[in-house]
C-alpha cells in the first residue's frame, strides 16, 4: 500500500500537480502542513485516492485552511437546471474528469499553506 501511495505522489510531482520544496530555503509566508490519507475505491482506474484534510487545525487557537478560504456563492450550475437541460435535448454527453481538482493552481505566495509531508524513500520509512 505504501508503494502504491508513493507511486501516486511521484506521478503528481512528475505531472506538475505538486512540487518538492527546498527545506533550507526560508519562507516569508505562512507554512502549514496538511494531513493526508488514502481511501480505497472499487475502481479500475483509481483504486487509491489521496484525501487531504484541510479542516485540520495546526493548533487549537489557529483556524483551519478550510476556514480561511474565501467563501463565495457556488459558481457551478445547480442540479435542477442541469437535469432539465439533460432532458430537453436528444443527445447527452457524460465524462469522467480525471484529476480535475489537481488542475487547480495556487498563487505562489499561498503554496506554503498547502504543504504535506511524504517519505523520500517509501521502502525505508526511517529515511527522511
Amino acid at each position: 500500500m505504501l508503494q502504491k501511495y508513493s507511486d501516486i505522489i511521484a506521478e503528481q510531482e512528475k505531472t506538475g500537480f505538486i512540487e518538492r520544496i527546498d527545506e533550507s530555503a526560508s519562507s516569508s509566508s505562512i507554512v502549514h502542513n496538511i494531513l493526508h490519507q488514502h481511501v480505497m475505491k472499487e475502481s479500475s482506474t483509481t483504486p487509491i485516492l489521496i484525501v487531504y484534510d484541510c479542516s485540520c487545525k495546526q493548533s487549537p487557537g489557529k483556524p483551519s485552511l478550510t476556514y480561511c478560504l474565501e467563501s463565495t456563492p457556488p459558481v457551478l450550475n445547480d442540479l435542477t437546471s442541469i437535469l432539465l437541460r439533460f432532458c430537453l435535448h436528444r443527445y447527452a454527453v457524460s465524462t469522467d474528469i480525471e484529476k480535475a481538482l489537481l488542475h487547480v493552481g495556487l498563487h505562489e505566495k499561498d503554496r506554503d499553506a498547502t504543504r504535506f509531508l511524504w517519505l523520500s524513500d517509501p521502502s525505508d520509512p526511517e529515511y527522511p
